[in-house]
């Protein structure tokens, strides 16, 4: 993720800034700052020059709710007494991903409740929910079939983006570059009765 922040020099002549970033809870891990990899750089400002600021940061394994700040501190090298921070108060928002896989008839017309037979071609259903609070990126959903059936095709559900669905082996893998909040994507695997 990143946060922009607008730093201003007030100094009256030219001056170099040490920027650093940092967070209050732990929360957050910070990759960058201005394109500097860690948690610092060192910028020069002119009197009044005014730049836009991005630290990169990505989440921790923590749970949706928890909050962080994420600080950015500037001082003056030539009088480190002259400082300023400016923050962002983070909430972490977490996708949660649920999968169902359904049997259904070869038309997809209707959910199979009894026996199938040896040459008959059935259809599984994949359906895919985000019931998070936040878009899940790179969903990947694997899918190793039953040794009672051979793979046929597969299709998607024909939204936008478009599922990239593929088989090696006996196992299914699809993957979807978003899947928004609140959203349920499906697709389809048609197979042979062995």
């Amino acid at each position: 993720y990143t946060a922009s922040f607008s730093v201003t020099s007030n100094l009256t002549g030219t001056d170099d800034l040490d920027l650093v970033a940092s967070t209050d809870n732990g929360n957050l891990t910070i990759v960058s700052v201005n394109g500097v990899a860690g948690t610092s750089t060192q910028l020069s400002f002119t009197a009044g020059q005014n730049q836009t600021i991005d630290v990169i940061y990505t989440v921790n394994d923590v749970a949706a709710g928890s909050t962080d700040n994420l600080n950015l501190l500037a001082r003056s090298v030539s009088a480190p007494a002259i400082d300023d921070t400016g923050f962002f108060d983070i909430t972490i928002v977490r996708p949660s991903i649920s999968v169902t896989k359904q049997a259904w008839n070869d038309a997809q017309s209707a959910q199979i409740s009894g026996t199938v037979l040896p040459g008959d071609y059935i259809q599984y259903l994949i359906s895919v929910s985000n019931n998070g609070t936040a878009d899940a990126t790179s969903v990947s959903v694997s899918d190793a079939l039953p040794g009672e059936v051979t793979y046929d095709s597969h299709s998607d559900d024909g939204g936008t983006p478009a599922w990239v669905i593929a088989e090696a082996g006996g196992t299914v893998t699809a993957t979807l570059a978003t899947l928004s909040a609140g959203a349920t994507r499906t697709f389809w695997i048609r197979v042979q009765i062995n």
